[in-house]
């Protein structure tokens, strides 16, 4: 299998374009890799796989048995990439020309063991003449498809080496072209880490004689070592941890005196330089001296900066960039006679970084050291890689988030005045027809636009497990009837008919009835949002031993089969947005699965398809059957307690005004002031019984405020409530801990408002 004659080999791998076959570079995709959001994996399951695989080999070292072992390997790749077929191709040559003959192959095309394919009709000769990876999609598309085989989706294949030349591959293939298994970064680490065992493999194949099983033996231990420092590495989580780990690796496989690792800085200007960030056995003068590296810095990692390549000094006192620098005097000075530099670079050749091992002796690192190092390189690259996407993950969800919450406050503030002066309008009294259709129109519209910002916001907490659920036991007629009221506007508005079916005794669930009723509004206002005016919309509620149905059914337009299975998914929407377009973000279902099964539920979809209707079914657990007695909240407007005086502080001018004309009407004494200074000075001059304080002021923030007039003797009493665009459960802590009684989401409603002023009442 060695010594192939190179000139029989042609010098394009693809055939000539015929029959309509695609060029090559339509078919290889493996810049996708690194472009795409790796799948989860068990890195544990990983590891133990490698590991039992590794034993495999040790137990045959020398022996008979390297098909056992090949097997073994394939078996590994194809579960842990999760393809339908994996195998080991070894380049030979059959008569005037080279083949890949296919010594193992795991999965659906384990039947074709043993046989070949041309050198130049395969993804394989291309990896082996490019000596890299390569990722290909369809690639039967240029090749063409060889007789007997399945289409396939897409193929990963890497070289494995002999001696340092490429002698074959390992390769991996999705082989359902509409829902194949789509291959990244995370296979590709995979798959180089298992083509040193393939190397071993194939000199299973070719061990005859003592020295080779020796070679074998000492390559075996290689892995070994390796396969322990990669386990640690991809568990490791803290970053700290994981610098460390790699430094204490490197002075293992290199056995020196001192080492370094350093992460590449961009200046943003088309350079950079090299910051140290971890190190073994450095003085605090070598941490000082070598913290920052540019190109004109005359060490190995300067030179590593400038060329991206490793360089080596087996002794200082004779390399030729160093002479006569101050590098030079302080090296020799700390007792360092020779130095190593080995770049860190990303798949894509970009520099990340590099290590450096130092030595108090003239030192030659040998071959052996050097590949291990290589290997080591190339996984801390991939691994930091990783990190780094990770970490910009994070810093891209951190930013999505604030943006998230300053949406909602921008949202929630012209929010509150419009939905006050409607207020405003409804306390007071009888007004004409078209002057209640405009009032209806602004408070439908208002309430639709908050439960837009209110879903968005919680969908987000669920995702980052921050939403919390308060259970207790409800009436779950009771909470649907919440629901139905909810969505009364929005249902009248389009002429259709609600029927709530309830069975004869009530049914008791341990459910936050807030949360469920929003459940149950949002599939009752989804049927309304996808039924035509004056259809029918039933809520069906069954009881069926120790668990419940509640199904929302209704005869608008059907969800088609193939959409069934993603109808919960984040932002999905049902049907092209210009096509029955009734509005929404896609985030209600999301929401409503999301809820149900944090109330150990589930809820399912199903539709006889597009004009046939559809029908979702939630299904929760029983606390009891029986009766159970429920404090009713006391929805009804509190009555003004003594005609309390009340004073409101916003700097939304609007937002201010328009609370205080609410309050008035209610029967408040109320004023104003627009901002947290002059909030202070006029609670000193009012000496009011309630605040209502927005948040983000200037001059003085709300919490600010709220802890000023906590100073004060006549402020200990007062009735302190929030009322800001800030909702979510940080900014309520904050509210507390400031001294404030109630915290209020703008818009308020005038019967939560109300409620919270009336327990004044309580307190005085």
């Amino acid at each position: 299998m060695l010594d192939l004659p190179s000139a029989q080999r042609s010098n394009s791998v693809a055939p000539p374009l015929r029959d309509g076959r695609l060029p090559l570079e339509d078919v290889i995709i493996t810049s996708q890799l690194t472009r795409r959001t790796p799948c989860d994996r068990d890195l544990h399951a990983e590891h133990l796989a490698v590991t039992a695989l590794m034993e495999e080999m040790a137990s045959v070292a020398g022996g008979t048995a390297s098909q056992r072992v090949l097997r073994r390997l394939v078996d590994t790749a194809c579960t842990l990439c999760q393809g339908d077929a994996a195998g080991i191709s070894m380049l030979e040559v059959d008569g005037d020309h080279e083949v890949f003959r296919w010594h193992a192959i795991a999965g659906r095309w384990a039947h074709f063991t043993g046989g070949t394919i041309p050198y130049e009709r395969s993804v394989c000769g291309l990896v082996v003449q490019r000596n890299a990876p390569v990722l290909a999609l369809q690639p039967q598309r240029h090749f063409g498809q060889p007789p007997g085989h399945d289409p396939i989706s897409e193929m990963l294949v890497i070289p494995f080496h002999f001696e340092d030349r490429p002698v074959g591959t390992l390769w991996v293939a999705s082989l359902d072209e509409r829902a194949g298994r789509r291959f990244d970064a995370e296979d590709l680490r995979l798959l180089t880490s298992l083509a040193r065992f393939a190397s071993i493999g194939y000199r299973l194949t070719l061990t005859q004689d003592r020295v080779a099983q020796l070679r074998l033996e000492s390559d075996l231990a290689d892995s070994r070592l390796l396969q322990a420092i990669s386990s640690e590495l991809i568990t490791e989580n803290d970053e700290k941890g994981f610098r460390e780990r790699i430094l204490d690796a490197a002075l293992s496989i290199m056995h020196s005196d001192y080492a370094s690792l350093q992460m590449f800085k961009d200046d943003g200007k088309g350079g950079g330089h090299l910051e140290l960030i971890a190190n073994r056995g450095f003085t605090p003068e070598a941490m000082e001296r070598w913290h920052k590296v540019d190109v004109s810095t005359r060490t190995c990692c300067g030179e590593v900066l400038r060329t991206k390549r490793r360089v080596v000094v087996s002794d200082v006192t004779k390399c030729e960039f160093m002479a006569g620098s101050e590098e030079l005097t302080f090296l020799l000075s700390n007792g360092v006679r020779a130095v190593q530099s080995t770049p860190l670079l990303s798949r894509a050749g970009r520099l990340m970084g590099a290590f450096t091992t130092h030595w108090l002796e003239v030192h030659a690192p040998s071959e052996r050291d050097l590949r291990l190092l290589d290997i080591l390189a190339r996984q801390a690259s991939d691994l930091l890689e990783r990190m780094l996407a990770e970490e910009r993950l994070r810093e891209s969800d951190r930013r999505k988030e604030e943006f998230l919450a300053t949406l909602a406050h921008e949202l929630r503030n012209p929010l509150a005045p419009i939905l006050n002066a409607v207020q405003c309008l409804e306390l007071g009294g009888a007004v004409n027809p078209e002057m209640q259709w405009a009032h209806d129109v602004i408070v439908r519209q208002t309430t639709h636009l908050t439960r837009l910002v209110d879903d968005l916001l919680d969908v987000s907490r669920i995702n980052h497990g921050r939403l919390e659920i308060r259970k207790e036991p409800v009436d779950l007629a009771r909470m649907l009837r919440t629901a139905v009221e909810t969505t009364h506007p929005f249902v009248e508005q389009r002429r259709q008919t609600l029927v709530l079916a309830l069975p004869p005794e009530r049914l008791t669930v341990d459910a936050d009835p807030v949360r469920l009723s929003q459940v149950f509004a949002n599939l009752i206002n989804n049927a309304a949002k996808f039924s035509r005016e004056g259809e029918r919309i039933e809520v069906i509620v069954e009881a069926r031993g120790n668990e419940v149905l509640v199904r929302v059914r209704d005869d608008g337009m059907g969800i088609e089969a193939g959409e069934l299975p993603t109808i919960f998914d984040l932002f999905r929407r049902v049907r092209p947005s210009y096509v029955h377009d009734q509005g929404g973000l896609g985030i209600g279902l999301t929401l409503v699965k999301r809820l149900v099964e944090m109330h150990g539920g589930d809820v399912t979809a199903s539709s006889a398809g597009l004009g046939f209707g559809s029908e979702f079914t939630v299904r929760l657990s029983l606390v009891t059957r029986q009766a159970h007695a429920l404090s009713a909240a006391d929805d009804t407007l509190g009555a003004p307690h003594d005609k309390l005086r009340v004073l409101v502080v916003d700097d939304h001018a609007d937002g201010a005004t328009s609370m205080c004309r609410l309050l008035r009407v209610l029967g408040y004494d109320a004023r104003q002031a627009c901002d947290g200074l002059a909030g202070l000075d006029a609670a000193a001059d009012f000496r009011p019984d309630v605040a209502l304080l927005d948040i983000a002021m200037p001059r003085l923030s709300g919490y600010e405020v709220a802890r000023r007039l906590r100073e004060e003797s006549w402020g200990k009493q007062m009735l302190l409530i929030a009322v800001t665009g800030w909702g979510q459960e940080n900014d309520k802590q904050r509210a507390t801990d400031a001294g404030f009684d109630f915290h209020l989401t703008k818009p308020v409603a005038v019967a939560d408002l109300t409620r919270a002023l009336s327990s004044i009442a309580t307190t005085a």
